[in-house]
């Protein structure tokens, strides 16, 4: 009981904080939480919802803000949606792709990058322990991954699970 006490007053905390503070402070490029915040923002004034899992990759650029980390700022990307069943739930899982080989959060350098949703864990701890518990176990290949937050034209998104993208690659 006391776990399920704990749980709702958190979640009503975190409901207290208006969405629109939050999109307020996306603008100005800063972290959000504890967590690195990615920022994307689309080229020619292409909304969001333009973004498709099947369509052209549309163009933007990226910065990555966050206490300790090596920040990125403005780097060229591109970007599309990803998966199958989550792409057609409301929030959406995205792939991005850098003009150059970037390392990011320390996870090796690479041009294709995975921002998970995790929409339907609510815990958004899942794919996370599951990963890093394939690391700790020595498993041959097993993605990296980091929490971040992502706003995408000045608007939050919310917390999303950026993971390495499965290819070959010398680090890979």
């Amino acid at each position: 009981r006391r776990f399920i006490t704990l749980g709702v007053c958190f979640m009503l905390l975190l409901s207290c904080v208006p969405y629109s503070v939050l999109s307020a402070v996306a603008e100005d490029k800063v972290q959000l939480t504890n967590l690195p915040t990615i920022y994307i923002t689309l080229d020619n004034g292409a909304e969001q919802s333009e973004i498709t899992k099947d369509g052209p990759q549309l163009p933007g650029t990226c910065s990555l803000v966050g206490e300790g980390i090596e920040e990125l700022s403005e780097l060229p990307i591109t970007i599309k949606g990803r998966g199958n069943s989550t792409w057609t739930l409301p929030k959406k899982p995205y792939q991005i792709k850098f003009d150059e080989k970037v390392d990011v959060l320390g996870m090796g350098e690479a041009k294709k990058w995975i921002l998970l949703a995790n929409y339907w864990d609510k815990t958004l701890m899942r794919n996370f322990i599951t990963y890093n518990l394939a690391l700790k176990m020595g498993l041959d290949y097993t993605t990296q991954c980091q929490f971040v937050d992502v706003v995408i034209n000045g608007k939050y998104q919310g917390n999303y699970l950026l993971t390495e993208k499965v290819e070959l690659g010398g680090q890979r």
